[in-house]
């Protein structure tokens, strides 16, 4: 899943008393900016089955972002929400990917990113429905800027299909 963490962010961040948005966008990426480091540093996980993925450490991921969303509001429903952005990583990559379970445990998934539209439709549910459920919950003179909002949306639409053309045909200019 690519824009559709994203949308569950956003769909966190209208709840009352939520983290910022960017701590809600950054959990629900967790694992996948747990990979993104492990190959910048060169360092694989080895055969331990260990992987930013796995129950154990997107446990211990949502752990870090819960603490670090209550440093940062001092309020426990802000440090619940980004501990269930975090969490929400896993089942939602389930539906696309093949992802493990634990050390020495199956992979597991839906694999859906072999079949690129219905991942889009898939993804592009996800966005929208966090998209609206977020901007109803904006203040008033915050959807004045409706403008914004839709960019927003027209943004992460456009970089789901873009990810779902590179999926099909393995490039952008094909």
């Amino acid at each position: 899943m690519y824009t559709g963490h994203i949308g569950i962010a956003l769909a966190l961040g209208a709840e009352r008393d939520a983290p910022p948005l960017w701590l809600l966008a950054l959990a629900a990426q967790g694992p996948d900016w747990g990979d993104a480091v492990h190959e910048l540093l060169r360092r694989p996980y080895g055969n331990l089955g260990w992987s930013s993925h796995s129950f154990p450490l997107v446990g211990f991921g949502a752990l870090g972002a819960a603490l670090l969303a209550y440093a940062l509001t001092r309020r426990h429903r802000a440090a619940l929400l980004a501990a269930l952005a975090y969490l929400s990583h896993w089942p939602a990559d389930y539906f696309t990917g093949l992802k493990p379970t634990w050390p020495g445990g199956p992979l597991v998934g839906l694999q859906w990113y072999t079949v690129p539209g219905r991942d889009l439709v898939l993804e592009s549910v996800v966005v929208i429905g966090g998209w609206w459920l977020w901007r109803r919950s904006l203040p008033a003179p915050a959807t004045r800027s409706r403008g914004l909002a839709f960019a927003l949306l027209a943004a992460l639409l456009l970089l789901q299909l873009a990810a779902d053309v590179v999926m099909a045909h393995g490039t952008l200019l094909s």
